[in-house]
């Protein structure tokens, strides 16, 4: 069983070791390669489970698997003690709304723990969690700043990243993702709003228009929590969008 954040000492030593203590070990599941890229570790079959071993490094940031930066995140997201929480209205309505404009089965606001993702609030997922050695959202979650933030895979059948991916391959059969980065007052990315479509891909992708509707969801999911937490209040978050 993983052990997640909210369970564990809140200090950085405590932190950085759970991060070189977390592995799987799996002799059927030997990590991937990264796509166009090469990792000493992907040749064993025991693998810490928040590193990422099948990235593009084109897109992905270079200290990707740091323990420091990773420690310094997973800290940042155990402050907000939003991890296994109840649904909450507010969120609720964000995701039942991006659904019926992106006319997608699957929405989720996804926060990345320690050995897994855990979603705040989900439509058309019949689970809370999901490992995060398969989490699409990871990879939001580390990639550059000066590339586009908003992550999209029209095809994940064809995308050396995740074709074989459990969640493609097996009953989620993840066929379209787009994912734009939840970020902390702090900078810190604790997660990603993302769009699934489990029964076609969608070849042309997102419109430009549908990105920047994506990235407001976001600032509206960041906005909900920041008000729940009394950081914001209802007079500066409308202030915000006029």
């Amino acid at each position: 069983m993983n052990r997640t954040v909210a369970n564990i000492d809140d200090s950085y030593q405590a932190v950085t070791a759970a991060l070189q203590d977390q592995v799987i070990s799996d002799s059927d599941s030997t990590p991937a390669a990264p796509a166009d890229s090469s990792d000493s570790d992907a040749a064993t079959a025991t693998k810490s489970d928040w590193k990422l071993y099948n990235f593009c490094p084109n897109t992905s940031i270079s200290s990707i698997n740091d323990t420091d930066r990773e420690a310094r995140r997973l800290l940042n997201l155990k402050s907000y003690d939003i991890l296994d929480s109840e649904k909450e209205a507010e969120f609720e309505t964000i995701t039942k709304e991006a659904a019926d404009y992106f006319k997608v089965p699957i929405v989720a606001i996804s926060l990345v723990d320690l050995g897994r993702q855990w979603f705040k609030s989900q439509v058309g997922l019949p689970v809370d969690e999901t490992p995060r050695d398969q989490s699409f959202c990871d990879h939001v979650v580390r990639r550059k700043e000066e590339v586009d933030p908003v992550m999209v895979v029209e095809d994940a059948t064809k995308d050396e990243r995740f074709r074989k991916n459990p969640l493609v391959t097996g009953g989620l059969n993840i066929r379209f993702y787009a994912g734009a980065p939840i970020e902390s007052p702090e900078g810190e990315r604790l997660g990603a709003f993302c769009l699934i479509d489990n029964k076609n891909p969608r070849p042309q992708g997102l419109k430009e228009e549908e990105k920047k509707r994506l990235e407001q969801e976001e600032k509206d999911k960041k906005a909900a929590e920041q008000m729940k937490a009394g950081i914001m209040t209802d007079e500066d978050y409308f202030k915000d969008f006029m």
